[in-house]
């Protein structure tokens, strides 16, 4: 079952590339790729190249997926 960002995501991940590539420069397109598109594959990607807290991704994505 997605969750409410992936939703969001799901007609979106194109035009959500560039800017989650612009917010968190590591992220490759490769990176990208490997995700899928999936939240659970990306928060675990960002949080172990930054270390930042899971909830603090989330929160982030799910803005840019309003946007």
């Amino acid at each position: 079952m997605r969750t409410p960002t992936e939703q969001a995501w799901h007609g979106q991940w194109q035009r959500l590339l560039g800017q989650l590539q612009e917010f968190w420069g590591f992220l490759t397109e490769d990176d990208l790729k490997r995700t899928g598109g999936g939240e659970e594959q990306l928060v675990g990607l960002i949080q172990a190249r930054t270390g930042q807290p899971q909830e603090a991704i989330r929160k982030r994505l799910s803005e840019l997926a309003r946007h």
